[in-house]
C-alpha cells in the first residue's frame, strides 16, 4: 500500500496556497474572456499543474513530494548519472544521438503508484518503463514512464526525491525540446550539467536561464572536467550572464534574488573524463569549494517541504504577477463602464426631464380647479350663483375670467404671444423625437471611439434604435401628480371663496373633457439641454411661452397651483420618460457595455486581488527572512477566505 512521502506539514502553507490558486484558476481565464481575445495569462499552464498535484496530496493526506530533474545538452552524461543516483536502468553513451526521447521518473519505492504518480504529475500519462529501449523510440511529450528507485550507494539510503531524466534540449530532436521544458515547469530542483566547453553555448545558457527562473534550488555540474578547469569555467560562466544583459540573468526571481545571484549561490560540482571501462563514478564528483559537502549528501540533507514550497512560487510567480495585472485591468474596465453608464443614464434622465419640462398641463389643472371648486363649494350656494351674478360684480368678473381662460385654451392657436397648445400625445411625440435626436448627438460626441462604423453607437446603429423607439407607444401619463395639486386647489378654494364659485358656473357650453387633454408648448431650445429646470416663474423672465401661461392662470390668483402642476406633472413625467427611454432605446444600445459589465460583476476581483497579495506576502516573507518556506500564513489571506 502506498505511504506518504512524509507527514504533511503543521503549518497552512501548503493549503493557503492551493486556495489562493484554485481561486486564480477559477476566475482569471474568464477575466481574460471578459477583456477581450489580445489578454492572454503568462504562466497559467503552470499554476494549473501545481495546483492540480496540490489538491491531489491533500486528498491523499501525503506532503507534495520533492521533484528533481536532471537538464543538459546532448553527450553531458545525464543518463549516466541518472542511473547513478537511482539505479534505473536507462539508455547512456555511445551513438547515435540522441540517446533518450522519452521522460522517465525514478521513484522511492514507496511512492512508486501509478495513480499517485498520475496526481503528482498531472498532464501526463504514467506508464511503468519495462526496458530501456522504450525511452529511445519517439513519443508524445505527455508520456511519462516511472520506475522504482534503488540507492545509490550500496547498503545506503535513497534520496528523498522523485528524479527524472529528460531528453536533451539541444539535440536535432526539436520535439524533445518541449518534453524537456515541460518536466522543468514541473520540477523543484534541477541537476544542471554541462561536459567541457558546452557551458558557454547559447542554447544551454537560454536553458540555464529557464531553470534559473524556475527551480528552487540548482545544481551544477561540469562533466568529464578536472577541478581547476571546472572552476575557471565557473568564473567565466558568472561573469558571462553579468555582462550580457540580453542573456535574461538580471531578472528578479520570487525570493528577490536575480538569476545571475541565484546561479552565484547555486552548488558547482565537478567529475573528471570517466573511464570508459568503468563509467562515471558518485565518488569523483567533487564540489568547487572545499566545505561544501558531496554530491550524494548534499541531495540527502535537502529539506523537502521547504524546497516544494518555494518551488510552488517560483513556479507560480509569473502568472500571480500577471492575474494581478489582467485583475487590475478588469477593475479598471469595470469601474470606467460603470462611469460611463452612469453617464448616459444621466444623459437620458436628462433627455426625460428635458421633454417633460417643455410641456405644461393647462388643460387638466383647470379640469381639477372646476372639480375641487364644485366639491367645497356650499351645495346651497350654487342656486343662487346665477342671481347673484346680477348683484356682485366680483362674481361677475371671475365668471369671465373663467370662461376667457378656457376659451383662450380650447382655442389651441399659437400666435406671436401665445404658446402651441396641443393635445399631449401629439406634442410629447414631436418633442421626445427633438430629445432623441439630441441624445443621440450627444452619446456619440461624449463616447467617439464607440461612434465609428460598426461600434455600438455607429451611426446605422443609433438611427435604428431611435426609429424602434419612436415607433413605440408612449406610456400613457399618471395621475398621481394631481393628488397634490387637489391638497393645494382644496386650500385655493377657501381662500377664494368667489373664484371657486366663479368656476362652478362656467357655461356648458365650454367641453371641460376636450379642454382637459391640453397642454402647452414652452418652446425650449435644445441649448437648455441638460439644464436644471426650476419653475414656470423661473421660465417666464426668459421665456413668453411660460409668461402667458402664468398671466391666464393669474386672471383667477391660480399661479400657484398652476406652478405645483408644473413641477409635480414634470417631476412624474420625467421618470416615466425615463424608464421608457431606458427600456426601449438605450439598454438595447448598450446592451454590449452592460453584458461585459455583468460579466465583471459576478468576478470576484478583490478576492482575487488577496489571494494575489497573499502569494506576494510569502515571496516578501522569504525575502525578508533569508530563507526558504518560513514565513507564517498572512492573516489577511485567512480572514479573506470565503
Amino acid at each position: 500500500m502506498l505511504q506518504p512521502a512524509a507527514t504533511p506539514p503543521s503549518d497552512d502553507r501548503f493549503d493557503e496556497l492551493r486556495r489562493c490558486l484554485a481561486l486564480l484558476l477559477e476566475t482569471v481565464p474568464s477575466v481574460c474572456g471578459t477583456l477581450g481575445d489580445s489578454y492572454r495569462w503568462p504562466g497559467g499552464a503552470a499554476v494549473k499543474m501545481r495546483y492540480e498535484s496540490l489538491e491531489f496530496c491533500r486528498k491523499r493526506g501525503t506532503a507534495p513530494p520533492l521533484a528533481a530533474v536532471l537538464m543538459g545538452p546532448t553527450g553531458a552524461g545525464k543518463s549516466s548519472w541518472f542511473r547513478l543516483l537511482t539505479g534505473v536502468d536507462v539508455p547512456a553513451g555511445g551513438v547515435p544521438r540522441p540517446m533518450t526521447r522519452a521522460c522517465v521518473v525514478a521513484v522511492p519505492p514507496q511512492l512508486c503508484d501509478e495513480a499517485f504518480l498520475g496526481g503528482v504529475f498531472p498532464g501526463y500519462r504514467m506508464a511503468r518503463l519495462e526496458t530501456p529501449a522504450q525511452l529511445r523510440e519517439p513519443t508524445s511529450d505527455d508520456l511519462l514512464f516511472h520506475y522504482p528507485a534503488s540507492p545509490p550507494e550500496e547498503g545506503g539510503q535513497g534520496l528523498p526525491l522523485i528524479l527524472a531524466d529528460v531528453p536533451d534540449f539541444n539535440s536535432v530532436e526539436c520535439a524533445n525540446w518541449k518534453s524537456a521544458e515541460k518536466m522543468l515547469a514541473r520540477a523543484e530542483l534541477v541537476v544542471f550539467l554541462v561536459f567541457g566547453e558546452s557551458y558557454s553555448d547559447h542554447r544551454s545558457v537560454e536553458m540555464l536561464a529557464k531553470c534559473c527562473r524556475s527551480a528552487a534550488n540548482l545544481i551544477y555540474i561540469f562533466t568529464k572536467t578536472q577541478p581547476d578547469a571546472a572552476k575557471e569555467m565557473r568564473r567565466h560562466l558568472l561573469q558571462l550572464v553579468a555582462d550580457k544583459e540580453e542573456l535574461g540573468f538580471h531578472e528578479t526571481r520570487a525570493d528577490g534574488r536575480t538569476l545571475e545571484q541565484f546561479l552565484a549561490d547555486s552548488r558547482f560540482y565537478c567529475s573528471p573524463a570517466a573511464d570508459p571501462r568503468t563509467g562515471p563514478r558518485l565518488q569523483e564528483a567533487v564540489p568547487l569549494e572545499e566545505d561544501w559537502p558531496g554530491l550524494v549528501s548534499w541531495l540527502r540533507g535537502q529539506d523537502g517541504s521547504r524546497l516544494v514550497f518555494h518551488g510552488l512560487l517560483e513556479a507560480v510567480r509569473e502568472a500571480t504577477l500577471s492575474a494581478k495585472e489582467l485583475l487590475l485591468a478588469a477593475k479598471r474596465q469595470k469601474e470606467k463602464l460603470e462611469a460611463d453608464l452612469e453617464t448616459i443614464d444621466a444623459l437620458v434622465r436628462d433627455t426625460a426631464e428635458f421633454t417633460a419640462r417643455g410641456i405644461v398641463p393647462v388643460g387638466r389643472p383647470l379640469e381639477l380647479a372646476v372639480e375641487e371648486a364644485r366639491r367645497h363649494s356650499p351645495v346651497l350656494l350654487r342656486p343662487l350663483v346665477g342671481v347673484m351674478r346680477f348683484f356682485s360684480g366680483k362674481v361677475t368678473a371671475a365668471v369671465q375670467a373663467a370662461t376667457a381662460l378656457f376659451q383662450s385654451f380650447a382655442s389651441r392657436h399659437a400666435g406671436a404671444e401665445t404658446p402651441e397648445v396641443a393635445t399631449l400625445e401629439d406634442l410629447e411625440k414631436h418633442k421626445l423625437r427633438q430629445a432623441v435626436e439630441l441624445l443621440i448627438d450627444r452619446l456619440r460626441s461624449r463616447f467617439p471611439e464607440a461612434a465609428t462604423p460598426g461600434e455600438m453607437l455607429s451611426a446605422e446603429r443609433c438611427d435604428r434604435a431611435r426609429e424602434g423607439l419612436l415607433h413605440r407607444e408612449l406610456p400613457k401619463a399618471g395621475t398621481e401628480w394631481e393628488d397634490e395639486i387637489r391638497q393645494k386647489l382644496a386650500v385655493w378654494c377657501r381662500e377664494n371663496r368667489w373664484g371657486a364659485l366663479a368656476l362652478t358656473a362656467i357655461p356648458a357650453t365650454l367641453n371641460l373633457a376636450s379642454v382637459g387633454l391640453l397642454v402647452a408648448d414652452l418652446g425650449l431650445s435644445g441649448g437648455l439641454f441638460g439644464t436644471t429646470f426650476g419653475s414656470l416663474t423661473g421660465l417666464a423672465a426668459s421665456n413668453a411661452a411660460a409668461a402667458w401661461v402664468l398671466d391666464r392662470f393669474g386672471k383667477l390668483e391660480l399661479n400657484d397651483v398652476a406652478e405645483q402642476a408644473y413641477r409635480e406633472w414634470a417631476e412624474q413625467r420625467a421618470d416615466e420618460l425615463e424608464q421608457f427611454l431606458q427600456e426601449h432605446f438605450t439598454e438595447q444600445l448598450t446592451e454590449a457595455w452592460r453584458r461585459n459589465l455583468r460579466q465583471l460583476e459576478k468576478i470576484p476581483i478583490d478576492r482575487c486581488l488577496q489571494a494575489c497579495e497573499t502569494i506576494e506576502n510569502w515571496m516578501q516573507a522569504e525575502r525578508d527572512d533569508g530563507r526558504l518556506g518560513t514565513a507564517p500564513v498572512p492573516q489577511s489571506a485567512r480572514e479573506g477566505e470565503s
